[in-house]
């Protein structure tokens, strides 16, 4: 294989020439040296990396906007890739190319100035400086880092490359994923700046990984992609993605490598505006090592953590980002309380390192999600008081999840059901998303999914399809809501609140439960060791995490008592239900609680029973007071037993 005829072969980066022979009037930047860390590779090492860049960013006139940088491929579109590529036993290749931006010429002639302190440079290095720096300056001729549009034209250029030279298509839904097609074949390409995850069947990816090695100068990534470590098991058709070096290396930054464990990474209920006072759970353990944590850089950290292999930390990383800076509502933040409660998300990540996303193949693809809503929890940091409502969102692909939100509403509701619509309005908007990018990558259409909400008061309004009065203003989104339910891609179905994965976005979960979300979501399970047995590790095993899951594809809850309507449910008819080892109770309302595009099933027809194995009392006045409980709260129902 003959070496590829780059444009950073044939011309040198940057030329030395007088400053008279510069005209006036010309684009002159200062230039400086960059010296930094990278992260931890999979073995744990850690190299150093050292880069001339331009910095435009000092001189007059000059401003960054995104029409000049570089796109990257979403985190969703590369996690519903690797569910794909689990699912159908794709091969997947890791590549980055080196040198990537000086790769294309410049998009227009500019010089720059030496670094600060060259000339010392020149002293250690030759005694006597063979030139002055200051008589001298660098004409560029290749797309330096640093310049203004560097990561725009190194995007048109291998995006050029890839559309017009190896005849890949790019994806509406994100402009960085690329799918080639050759009869049955398929591969798709995900880029990331200069990183590439080629994904797809085989012999079609060997070719094309051929072509990019004769193409561009690249290193195999091996199995460590973005600092995520993804390991396919195509013999048992596992895919899983860890972070756990990157998670080490953050507990020995902060001090906590050896500390003793948490249950869950904040306490129950906790939000930014909270006091030790103000929470009834266990207090974080305060000690000498918090006082040291930086509040921004550490929620920076757990934000890619997050936003990658641990959406079960979205919450935290949303509190600590709170918490991070003084605000109207939080003014003296940071407090020794928020850096305590940082310290105890260390605890908890410290012996959870092996925590990450675990696909599996499924009988069938397709995609199925899960929200909530907080109602008048939020703080408004602009305001200074509690009003605002927080939106969760979780879209799970072969037992995982490949997308997830928990996001602050833009516009303050007025009732619990109004901030669950908002939030169904989002999941709706992310799962169609996906949809679509996951029909294009595989060539054919999913099956209809499914979207869980815990809310009977929005599942009964979705069904009749009826406003009341106070909630006329969210006829725009509840429009679209209707149009994706009579088009067949999506169904809304009620789940009870103790089974909805979605609630660790939205608060601070207990422990129990948040181990069963951090089980949904991550595709493993996870359970808490009792307290009687308090500083051995969490577990986790490999194995299926819902392999009892009902019809709702919840995980059934570790210990729920007989749950009758609340008032988060809405003053509307909600489901109730009770199990036990010796009966199976049901209470549903006569509608039903399936909302598609069509009409629901003859309301006399028993709803089916609920399989989870909760451990309820079976004595009989337990079950009757249940029915009794249940029938009070709900006007209409049917009992099944």
């Amino acid at each position: 294989m003959t070496e590829p005829d780059n444009y950073a072969d044939r011309i040198p980066a940057m030329i030395r020439v007088p400053r008279g022979d510069v005209a006036a009037g010309a684009d002159v930047c200062n230039s400086i040296m960059v010296c930094c860390y990278k992260r931890p590779d999979e073995h744990g090492m850690q190299k150093e990396k050292a880069r001339w860049v331009l910095d435009q960013s000092r001189n007059m006139g000059y401003e960054r906007s995104p029409a000049n940088s570089s796109p990257t491929c979403l985190a969703s579109t590369l996690f519903l890739c690797l569910a794909i590529a689990c699912q159908y036993g794709w091969e997947i290749s890791q590549f980055d190319v080196t040198g990537a931006y000086l790769l294309a010429a410049p998009s227009h002639l500019m010089y720059a100035r030496y670094p600060s302190g060259w000339r010392d440079f020149l002293v250690a290095k030759y005694g006597t400086p063979p030139y002055e720096p200051d008589d001298f300056l660098l004409r560029v001729n290749r797309n330096v880092y640093g310049a203004n549009d560097a990561g725009r034209i190194w995007f048109d250029l291998i995006s050029g490359v890839l559309m017009e030279e190896l005849d890949f298509r790019r994806c509406q839904i994100d402009r960085c994923c690329f799918l080639k097609v050759e009869g049955e074949q398929r591969v798709v390409l995900i880029l990331y700046v200069d990183d590439l995850l080629v994904i797809g069947t085989e012999p079609l990816r060997t070719q094309i990984v051929s072509r990019i090695r004769d193409r561009f100068p690249v290193t195999e990534g091996g199995a460590d992609y973005l600092g995520m470590h993804i390991l396919h098991d195509t013999q048992h058709n596992v895919l899983k993605v860890t972070q756990t070096q990157f998670a080490l290396a953050v507990c020995r930054k902060w001090g906590y490598h050896d500390a003793k464990p948490a249950a869950t990474p904040l306490p129950t209920g906790f939000v930014a505006t909270s006091t030790p006072e103000s929470l009834s759970a266990a207090q974080p353990i305060a000690d000498g090592a918090a006082a040291g944590i930086d509040m921004k850089s550490f929620a920076g950290q757990i934000g890619y953590l997050a936003t990658r292999t641990m959406p079960h930390l979205l919450y935290a990383f949303c509190k600590l980002a709170e918490a991070a800076q003084p605000s109207k509502a939080c003014p003296d933040a940071p407090t020794p309380f928020h850096k305590s409660v940082a310290a105890r998300t260390l605890r908890w990540l410290r012996h959870n390192t092996h925590l990450g996303l675990r696909f599996r193949r499924v009988n069938e693809f397709s995609l199925d999600g899960h929200v909530d809503a907080s109602f008048g929890r939020e703080a408004r940091p602009e305001q200074g008081f509690t009003s605002g409502s927080r939106s969760g969102v979780g879209i799970i692909a072969c037992g995982a999840a490949v997308s997830c939100a928990s996001a602050s509403q833009g516009a303050t509701s007025i009732s619990t059901a109004q901030a669950e619509l908002n939030a169904l309005v989002l999941g709706m908007r992310t799962l169609v998303a996906l949809r679509r990018l996951a029909e294009f990558l595989i060539g054919e259409r999913l099956p209809t999914s499914t979207l869980h909400c815990d809310n009977m008061s929005v599942v009964l309004m979705l069904q009749r399809r009826d406003l009341k009065p106070t909630m006329r203003h969210v006829a725009v989104g509840l429009g679209f809501i209707y149009d994706t339910i009579d088009s067949g891609e999506v169904i809304v179905r009620h789940i009870r609140t103790a089974r909805n994965p979605a609630n660790t976005f939205t608060m601070a979960e207990s422990r129990d439960r948040f181990a069963q979300s951090v089980s949904t979501l991550c595709g493993q399970k996870h359970v808490w060791t009792p307290a009687s047995s308090r500083g051995s590790e969490p577990q986790s095993t490999e194995t299926d995490a819902r392999p009892d899951a009902d019809e709702t594809g919840a995980t059934p809850p570790l210990a729920t008592p007989v749950k009758a309507a609340t008032a988060g449910d809405g003053p509307s008819p909600c489901s109730v239900i009770a199990t036990g080892p010796a009966s199976h109770i049901a209470i549903t309302p006569n509608r039903g609680d399936l909302v598609t595009g069509k009409e629901n099933a003859d309301p006399d027809v028993p709803a089916q029973r609920d399989t989870a194995d909760s451990p309820v009392p079976s004595d009989d006045r337990h079950v009757a007071g249940a029915v009794a409980v249940a029938r009070r709260r709900c006007n209409v129902g049917d009992v099944h037993i």
